[in-house]
């Protein structure tokens, strides 16, 4: 809004106008003055150089935050992106109208990509609210389980936010010029307050889950179960191959038939399957030593079921050393509802993912 500005600029420097038609010499020294400016070595050079750097940033608000801020953190910013015009007595301010303008424009560019900011965060953060499904949530019935695109977009979402300030952590540290107009406008850019604080530890666990989730459009990740090494068994919870002497893990979907011979394996130590997430539902099959399947299976519908494994789970730890790899006690209930046994897996993922305790609460 050049208009705007030109008219701001006015009203800046109108009280050192002389409003007297009879006083010809200081409208003489007013329009002296201003085009004295123009002669100055420095006064185009840094024009242009802000002017450049402006027009550098491109139409993306977010990539033009950034740059903005990362640029406040050296110390030719002021020079860079900021026009201050000599603040004095009136007579100093007569010739300095251009120098207002600038310095208005300026700051209007300021404002404006700091409240561009702020909106573009208010969005995400509401479009992020209802994504609040697994795996952005812990598994709830009767809740469908996000589609990768909408992983993806969450993943965007949570880059706005961030940009914003919208963390535990905080924003990006913006310089101060020594004019309570621009820093006030420099640390809303910073995003100081556009996040409500009770929401900035759900932001940080939630950026914690994507960063184990894929990053682009059709990437799936691996995630290798076994059964774990007896010295993760609890008395009681070894002797299960008795009961069933192979187990078959498959994704595949749920009206596909049961296993055959070859797909299954032994009840001991070992690899059972490499599954992929996002990928189709995941099936467990417990077979007698007849080799008849048991009515003990398992289903787990949805494309990150390799994740909600650990949720199935009554119990499941991420390894200290590994944030990778956790153990997870998998229960075999009898058809009748009791517990019969117990079976600990280890479920080595391509990413680290946080604590269950620290995954996101539902919002």
């Amino acid at each position: 809004d050049v208009a705007q500005v030109v008219s701001k600029a006015f009203e800046d420097v109108q009280g050192a106008i002389k409003s007297d038609k009879d006083d010809p010499a200081s409208l003489k020294l007013q329009v002296e003055t201003a085009r004295k400016n123009f002669k100055r070595e420095s006064f185009t050079p840094q024009c242009e150089r802000v002017l450049n750097a402006w027009q550098g940033l491109g139409a993306e608000v977010g990539a033009a935050r950034d740059a903005v801020l990362r640029d406040a953190a050296k110390p030719e910013f002021a020079s860079q992106y900021v026009f201050l015009a000599p603040a004095g007595d009136a007579d100093a301010r007569l010739g300095d109208f251009v120098k207002k303008v600038w310095e208005d424009l300026t700051y209007k560019a300021i404002r404006s990509l700091a409240r561009a900011s702020e909106a573009q965060a208010t969005e995400a953060i509401r479009d992020l609210r209802a994504k609040s499904r697994f795996p952005l949530a812990p598994p709830a019935d009767r809740q469908p389980a996000l589609t990768l695109d909408e992983v993806l977009a969450a993943q965007a979402d949570i880059r706005k936010v961030r940009a914003a300030g919208g963390s535990a952590a905080g924003g990006t540290a913006a310089a101060k010029v020594n004019s309570p107009k621009f820093d006030n406008e420099l640390d809303r850019l910073r995003g100081m307050g556009v996040v409500p604080p009770e929401d900035r530890d759900w932001i940080d666990a939630v950026a914690a889950v994507l960063e184990g989730l894929p990053r682009v459009a059709g990437e799936t990740l691996p995630a290798k179960v076994s059964v774990a090494a007896t010295d993760k068994l609890d008395a009681g919870d070894t002797d299960l191959a008795d009961r069933w002497p192979e187990i078959a893990i498959k994704q595949q979907a749920e009206s596909a038939p049961p296993p055959q011979a070859g797909d299954r394996v032994r009840n001991n130590p070992g690899n059972l399957a490499v599954l992929s997430y996002p990928g189709d539902g995941l099936s467990m099959f417990f077979f007698t030593a007849n080799g008849r399947e048991d009515a003990a299976a398992k289903r787990l519908a949805g494309p990150w079921s390799p994740l909600q494994l650990l949720f199935f789970c009554p119990e499941a730890q991420r390894d200290k050393a590994d944030g990778r790899i956790w153990h997870a006690r998998l229960e075999i209930p009898h058809p009748g509802g009791a517990v019969v046994g117990k079976l600990w897996l280890k479920i080595e993922f391509d990413k680290v993912l946080p604590e269950k305790k620290d995954w996101p609460k539902p919002k």
